[in-house]
């Protein structure tokens, strides 16, 4: 028996999901094929997803040794990591997830897109539904700011993937009132989470829906109808979010520490950084691209003279739908969108900073970002660009015709050109018939039209990304190994006895494993909680030898030094640490390798500003010593272009040369190794001489053995009068390289819980601890038994005293810590300003609970998501029995109908009987 064959309604639905995921894999394969785990930056992909990393990070509220923490937002992403580590392993699970949150990025604005135009009916048919759907899914997935394809997936490509979802099926419950869609949205907010700017977002779309429905039907009736429906979809909101609103919102109203109290719009919002962060102008976003501007790495302009196709054709899909309000709301809600993400640019920017700055706690600072807003003009723009195509291509095609007619007219007379016309006439035919499917009931749309506007769309869409890929993402997010050597320290950490925190030396930055930024590294892969050491350095650990008592208020036992990272060169830790005298080594491990030879790697000769031939610079200089600061010596001549400006002669204020070290084959300033201005100048003529430059150096253990010298002329304002100019590719010494990890135990470290006098340590600094002289840490008079950690916001604890005391919690101090006793409970007071104290007068042997008050919100909120998700699901069951129930009884009437076929047939015809 032959097998059926996939019907052609079937394979055309699958068509799109099947493109997205082959162009998602394509996009990021310098990501998924080479071994090792891609992460870089915020995106910490080395973290061991494990059952025990949901618990110690996504069902409390505060992070041992940091503070409160909001990281029940990230619990989805870490349960589908979870998931897939249990399945596949730690570096494919990475990899799948971040090709499935590319995929997902591009299917659900196509299902969305799809549910909208049914909705509103605008589409005329099966394949011009798909074709609309498939081109608006295909821009919001191609777009540069789409975070799962240029930004590791961040939390913010939840907000963004899930945005269309969210928008389609409120716009649709609106309307109709229809529980599923209530349903759809509802999970839909959970799933956008992760980064909670979706209420902002969907806010404003769907106030601008209200008003445009009101506008359109002014009867009192829609008016109860939305407001309605309006108030189900937030109270939906609210109670499915509410395990992390809840919390969240507690934190701000009871001043939480931490980012609660930086999280702010009056500590986050000035008129100077939003004017900064404002980074597209109108024109960047109406062209779904940026202008050239530098944040964190140099971002070249990604748009060019083709891009200008997609205002017009989104504004031919307004014209083409003109008598259609919807699509008349889709083109202003893009233009809305434009000038709220174009932020405080011109010429509505005035209005942006006001607005921002009155609204309250988190919700103004998060504003602070405009470019957020950007997921409301893809999306409109994706609807409207997959509604331009059909008339696009009509209107085209009718044009051809006009012409293409005149044209057989004037040349009828040749011959020749009569028969290649004939020829021509009889092969668009056979393509019509081939390809030209109907989709508009009757008229026939050349296919080569359709794919040719479809090119033209995406075409500019898929550069700008793509020029975004090769100079950010594929270099920063390539594959790599953690050295093996931190898991050998977490399994040694892991063998020692007790409870306590870590400490390593330094945190973050570039490492000579790793040469681009990795935000909280090692914090975050320590097999024990960790205390970020930004807590000692610079100070007080530049200026005490007795660090280990501040180290004692935050818990620390163990800090570990590694030198492995070129963030902070120069920097004598090692020399710090080995003169407190309360730190002691007990443990310590040596790694020597090879630099990578970078000595072949290409010059960035496709990089403007930047001359790679006839340099007016030399130097002899063929080599630098790593760790050593060096001079150096460059002959230079003048450029006459310069000379014709005035500028010769003795260097000064307002001209001089820059010169600057970049990795080989890079000049990305964000991996600048060193820079440096002219010491001192040697004059052989008006126009040439030699100049000094003092303090050359590159990190000890900068990974590759070669580096670029470059150098330019410049003014007083440092703006280049030339172009950088590649001077030469220096060698570096010696070839072998080690890295050192030393683990230093503190031997004032008195536990997690410990005792103090009373009065020892209220009302007090720092300064003071590090300024007395006791190294006693535990009260006299009281002595802690046993001590339980029960999670990272709860402790309980036994405790013997003869006399009042002070028991110390040695987490960073908040407020919203809580000891219950039977006596009652007790509030926190600072103690040294590091740590948790809470003032006990009672004696004898006492069982004291200590409890992080947000917790508590969030076990309340949790429980409320869950019912309230738990009662939806069983609503939309029961109703959806009921009108099955209801189907399956109105089909049962029957009724006869007599039907003009002849005079004696009746033919039974099927009724509603309603």
């Amino acid at each position: 028996m032959q097998p059926r064959p996939v019907s052609r309604e079937i394979a055309l639905r699958l068509l799109y999901p099947v493109v997205a995921l082959v162009v998602s894999f394509f996009l990021l394969y310098p990501l998924l094929v080479p071994p090792g785990i891609p992460f870089q930056g915020d995106e910490t992909y080395y973290i061991p997803w494990t059952i025990a990393t949901v618990q110690r990070y996504n069902l409390q509220t505060w992070a041992s040794g940091r503070g409160p923490s909001t990281d029940m937002l990230t619990i989805v992403p870490t349960l589908t990591l979870t998931g897939l580590r249990f399945l596949v392993g730690q570096e494919f699970a990475v990899k799948g997830y971040l090709l499935f949150m590319a995929w997902l990025s591009g299917i659900i604005p196509y299902i969305s897109t799809k549910a909208l135009l049914t909705h509103w009916r605008l589409t005329r048919g099966k394949l011009h539904l798909e074709l609309a759907a498939s081109v608006g899914g295909l821009v919001y997935l191609l777009f540069f700011s789409n975070q799962a394809i240029v930004a590791g997936s961040n939390n913010f490509v939840w907000n963004y993937a899930f945005f269309p979802i969210l928008v389609s099926s409120l716009i649709i419950f609106l309307d109709s009132g229809k529980t599923g869609q209530l349903l759809v949205f509802g999970i839909s907010s959970i799933l956008a989470s992760p980064q909670p700017f979706w209420p902002f977002l969907v806010g404003i779309v769907g106030l601008s829906y209200i008003v445009f429905e009101l506008v359109q039907n002014r009867h009192l009736s829609k008016l109860v109808s939305l407001a309605k429906n309006s108030s189900f979809a937030v109270g939906v909101a609210l109670v499915f979010n509410a395990f992390w609103i809840i919390p969240i919102s507690a934190g701000y109203l009871f001043s939480a520490g931490s980012n609660f109290q930086l999280y702010t719009t009056s500590r986050l919002i000035s008129p100077a950084d939003l004017d900064f962060l404002s980074f597209w102008n109108l024109t960047d976003v109406l062209l779904l691209g940026e202008g050239a501007h530098y944040f964190f790495w140099y971002h070249p302009q990604n748009y060019g003279l083709l891009s200008i196709v997609i205002p017009l054709l989104a504004s031919a899909a307004i014209i083409a739908y003109r008598r259609t309000p919807q699509v008349t709301f889709l083109g202003a809600t893009l233009l809305l969108g434009a000038f709220i993400t174009s932020g405080s640019n011109e010429p509505f920017g005035f209005l942006y900073f006001p607005l921002a700055s009155g609204l309250p706690y988190g919700a103004g600072a998060i504003l602070r970002n405009p470019t957020k807003f950007v997921p409301i003009v893809t999306f409109s723009y994706g609807l409207l660009l997959g509604l331009s195509i059909v008339p696009a291509s009509h209107k085209i095609e009718s044009v051809a015709r006009i012409v293409v007619t005149r044209l057989r007219g004037r040349l009828s007379g040749s011959a020749g050109l009569h028969t290649l016309d004939s020829k021509i006439g009889t092969l668009r035919v056979l393509l019509a018939r081939r390809f030209g499917p109907r989709l508009d009931g009757g008229r026939l749309v050349n296919p080569l039209i359709v794919l040719g506007l479809v090119l033209l769309v995406l075409t500019p869409i898929a550069n700008g990304t793509i020029l975004d890929l090769q100079g950010y993402t594929w270099q920063r997010y390539y594959p790599t190994a953690i050295p093996p050597r931190y898991d050998t320290l977490n399994n040694w950490l892991i063998g020692q006895p007790g409870d306590y925190k870590v400490m390593w030396v330094p945190t973050g930055g570039p490492f000579d494993w790793k040469p681009y930024d990795v935000s909280a590294f090692p914090d975050l892969y320590s097999a024990k909680p960790s205390v970020p050491f930004a807590n000692i350095y610079p100070s007080p650990l530049n200026s005490t030898n007795q660090i280990g008592r501040m180290l004692s208020f935050l818990g620390v036992e163990y800090v570990i030094y590694h030198n492995d990272s070129i963030a902070y060169p120069g920097v004598p830790f090692l020399q710090e640490l080995l003169a407190q005298k309360d730190l002691r080594i007990v443990q310590s491990y040596n790694d020597t390798f090879k630099p990578l030879d970078s000595s072949q790697k290409p010059f960035p000769t496709s990089t403007s500003g930047v001359e790679f031939s006839n340099a007016p610079f030399q130097t002899s200089t063929s080599s630098l010593v790593r760790g050593r600061v060096s001079n150096l010596t460059m002959q230079y001549t003048v450029p006459q272009n310069l000379v014709n400006q005035g500028f010769h002669g003795q260097f000064w204020d307002g001209f001089g040369i820059l010169i600057q070290g970049f990795p080989s084959g890079s000049v990305d300033v964000a991996s600048r190794i060193f820079f440096a201005t002219v010491a001192s100048q040697t004059l052989t003529g008006d126009t040439t001489g030699s100049a000094l430059f003092n303090g050359i150096g590159v990190p000890g253990n900068y990974p590759e053995s070669t580096i670029d010298l470059y150098a330019n002329f410049y003014d007083g304002s440092y703006r280049q009068l030339t172009p950088l100019f590649l001077v030469a590719r220096l060698s570096l010494s010696p070839d072998r390289m080690t890295n050192q990890y030393l683990v230093f135990k503190n031997n004032d470290f008195g536990g997690s819980v410990f005792t103090q006098n009373p009065g020892a340590g209220q009302n007090e600094t720092v300064t003071g601890l590090l300024a007395g002289n006791t190294t006693v840490l535990s009260s006299s008079a009281a002595s802690v038994t046993n001590v339980d950690q029960v999670g990272n916001a709860e402790f309980d604890v036994t405790v013997y005293a003869t006399a009042p005391f002070v028991l110390v919690l040695a987490e960073p101090y908040d407020r919203l810590w809580s000891a219950y006793l039977s006596s009652g409970q007790l509030g926190s007071v600072p103690i040294y300003q590091l740590s948790n104290g809470f003032v006990i007068s009672q004696t004898g042997t006492l069982t004291i609970r200590l409890y992080y008050g947000l917790q508590g919100y969030f076990t309340i909120g949790g429980w409320l998501s869950m019912g309230g998700l738990a009662g939806a699901l069983v609503v939309s069951i029961l109703l959806s029995r009921r009108r099955r129930a209801r189907l399956v009884q109105s089909s049962k009437t029957v009724s006869l109908v007599q039907v003009p076929v002849s005079a004696d047939v009746v033919v039974p015809v099927e009724s509603s009987g309603d």
